[in-house]
């Protein structure tokens, strides 16, 4: 009773053989493992918790976490997108949007020199022509303050009423 098997059919065989040999071994052990008598229970218990762990990970990620974060992308890339297009356009400050913050931006620009002295002049906006009134020592500071305005970005005009109290304030924006 020849079969006339050949060398590498008998070591696939040998192979197979093993395999399914160790299927059953692991097989085995885990029945063992979760239908055991004393602490399959608590096992079984512990194996569905964490499986339910595990589907309430993924969920949130899938219905909350995703969508934040896509959102976030999104968000960076829109800013991305108006930085780009400001640069192109020409300038990276585009023009303020109302007078509010047309007057914070000459604030923080002009005013924020600890040599510049803000607490004595107050900046108004209509449109984008500032309005400088108050008093400072001495016309040179007017005049540096007034200069300093005008290269804000966004600053059309600026009308300079510093140190001139009897200027009419309804005449100037008739003019």
């Amino acid at each position: 009773m020849n079969y006339n098997i050949l060398p590498d059919e008998k070591g696939a065989r040998r192979r197979g053989f093993f395999m399914g040999l160790l299927t059953g071994l692991v097989i085995g052990a885990v029945a063992m493992f979760v239908f055991d008598p004393q602490n399959g229970r608590r096992r079984r218990s512990l194996a569905r918790d964490q499986a339910i762990k595990a589907r309430n990970t993924i969920d949130r990620a899938v219905t909350e976490d995703l969508p934040k974060r896509a959102e976030y992308v999104a968000g960076f890339a829109e800013g991305a997108k108006h930085r780009i297009r400001g640069i192109a356009e020409g300038g990276s400050n585009p023009v303020p949007e109302n007078e509010r913050v047309l007057i914070d931006r000459v604030m923080s620009t002009v005013f924020g020199d600890p040599d510049v002295p803000k607490g004595s002049v107050n900046v108004d906006a209509s449109g984008t022509t500032v309005f400088l009134r108050g008093s400072v020592d001495d016309d040179e500071t007017a005049r540096e303050i007034e200069k300093r305005v005008r290269d804000v970005a966004g600053v059309d005009d600026v009308v300079n009423l510093i140190n001139q109290p009897e200027a009419d304030p309804s005449e100037v924006r008739a003019v």
